[in-house]
């Protein structure tokens, strides 16, 4: 057999997982007639989605989308709202997918359904001189919090750990976005960042230790995008693509290029109940 047609075989085997993938891939009717995948993203959150030098969408959750897309054989049309407002947005009918590492909670199903696609849990981010003193506890703290984010939260749990060990409650003060947060816990105004694992972990990473994560892991949870409550149509869309991309290998390469493989998953899931969220 010939290099020519070894390669041939090679081009010819892979254009048919890819075909077979997106066969299997529902697309919901509104984005079969608009050739149109339109979801709404904050991009501020690094590295998720964000605004790169050239003021282009940029980051893990942009290039995913962008991958979802393809498969939908339908254009990316990103929808810039702000992180509160995105919930409210699903909720109104004005938007149908929300698209941001929300932690699935209890309290956010009973306005949503979610599709998961990464898990992780919430870390403080100090500054290294810091470390010690608050590696076995929050409580005392002053901790900066993105509004309706899992830190905020999870402050709130930890809270009621504080109080059953007699010990002072940790001060949440709220910021509208991420470089608000990590700004305030830099110049010292709160002792800590709490968030995602995933986004303090790739600061401390990229910032080469401005902050370093220090304490546990807090109340790991699936992180998913949001539809509106009972739009199984647009859920299974999202689901079906993302488990098409889990199984052709470029979910994980995507992961990899952003340190991310700690938070994969292995399989796409839509989450409609609090019967389905892990409890702590």
């Amino acid at each position: 057999m010939t290099k020519q047609i070894r390669l041939s075989i090679v081009a010819a085997c892979v254009l048919f997982a890819s075909s077979a993938a997106a066969a299997d891939v529902s697309v919901a009717k509104d984005v079969k007639q608009s050739r149109v995948f339109a979801p709404a993203m904050s991009l501020s959150y690094v590295p998720f989605g964000m605004i790169d030098p050239s003021g282009k969408p940029a980051g893990f959750d942009v290039e995913l989308a962008h991958q979802v897309a393809d498969l939908l054989d339908a254009e990316l049309k990103i929808q810039t709202v702000t992180f509160p407002n995105q919930i409210p947005g699903l909720v109104s009918g004005r938007l149908k997918v929300a698209w941001s590492t929300f932690s699935v909670t209890a309290e956010r199903l009973k306005q949503v359904d979610f599709v998961g696609y990464l898990q992780a849990g919430s870390v403080a981010g100090v500054l290294p001189a810091n470390t010690e003193k608050w590696k076995k506890s929050l409580c005392g703290a002053t901790v900066a919090v993105a509004q309706g984010s899992s830190g905020d939260f999870v402050v709130d749990k930890l809270n009621k750990d504080c109080a059953d060990e007699g010990k002072p409650e940790i001060k949440k003060t709220i910021y509208p976005d991420q470089r608000q947060e990590i700004q305030a816990t830099l110049t010292g105004r709160v002792d800590a960042w709490l968030d995602d694992s995933t986004v303090v972990g790739n600061f401390q990473q990229q910032s080469k230790s401005q902050l370093v994560v220090t304490g546990p892991n807090y109340y790991p949870l699936p992180l998913a995008m949001a539809v509106a409550k009972g739009d199984m149509e647009t859920a299974e869309m999202l689901r079906s693509a993302l488990q098409a991309l889990i199984e052709n290998g470029k979910y994980g390469e995507l992961l990899k290029n952003y340190n991310l493989q700690d938070s994969a998953i292995e399989r796409a899931v839509i989450y409609t109940s609090a019967d389905q969220v892990p409890q702590k």
